[in-house]
């Protein structure tokens, strides 16, 4: 017997389909695609949440992410950007490694996570377009922590 995969259709996030992370009976997420205003273009979306579906809290978290994104590319560039010289070094198997600019960078999704805490753990991934790396950029709350290749 194959199960079809729970479906629901949000009204701001469109048609997502809820993947259980943790075997059957662990927690899970919700992913589909959005139209991200401030990049004009659609981005995969990972929501955590249980099967009940995604809440009003990460709703208004994720219209908060559109109209604070301007505000934060620069934080998220300076983190960014030189992520591929730190993981393939400026000589590339011989080669010199493309100079990296923020605009060889592509967003690709944003995860949004469960809790309703201000300093709560989430994430935006970037697809390094010379080499189709992609980077993840992690936050506490609305800063940029850290970020590394999605390996």
């Amino acid at each position: 017997m194959f199960f079809k995969p729970r479906q629901k259709n949000d009204l701001l996030f469109g048609l997502l389909k809820f993947r259980r992370a943790f075997g059957f009976f662990g927690a899970g997420f919700w992913e589909g695609e959005v139209d991200f205003a401030p990049v004009r273009k659609r981005v995969k979306i990972y929501i955590e949440a249980g099967r009940r579906g995604v809440s009003e809290s990460q709703r208004d978290f994720y219209r908060e992410l559109e109209q604070r994104y301007e505000e934060l590319t620069e934080a998220i560039q300076n983190v960014v950007v030189d992520q591929p010289y730190g993981y393939y070094g400026y000589n590339f198997f011989g080669k010199k490694f493309p100079e990296p600019r923020w605009q060889d960078y592509e967003l690709n999704s944003v995860f949004i996570p469960s809790s309703k805490k201000t300093d709560a753990e989430w994430n935006l991934s970037y697809r390094f377009l010379p080499m189709g790396e992609y980077y993840i950029v992690y936050f506490e709350g609305w800063k940029p922590t850290y970020g590394e290749i999605d390996d």
